[in-house]
């Protein structure tokens, strides 16, 4: 009975966080922030399409 506890657990867990995701949008600074945290390359491109020219972003 405890798996099935803990199972269920599980699933409403999975739930509680498709519903917090299904709020986000890519434009909400915690989801930014996560899209981008150590990934230059997509910061790059990112800025690349928004300004319209090549960015080069280095590696601190």
């Amino acid at each position: 009975m405890k798996k099935n506890v803990n199972l269920s657990e599980k699933e409403k867990n999975k739930e509680q966080n498709l519903e917090i995701l299904k709020k986000l949008r890519p434009i909400d600074d915690d989801f930014m922030r996560c899209i981008f945290k150590d990934n230059i390359e997509l910061t790059q491109v990112v800025l690349r399409i928004i300004l319209g020219k090549k960015i080069s972003l280095l590696n601190q």
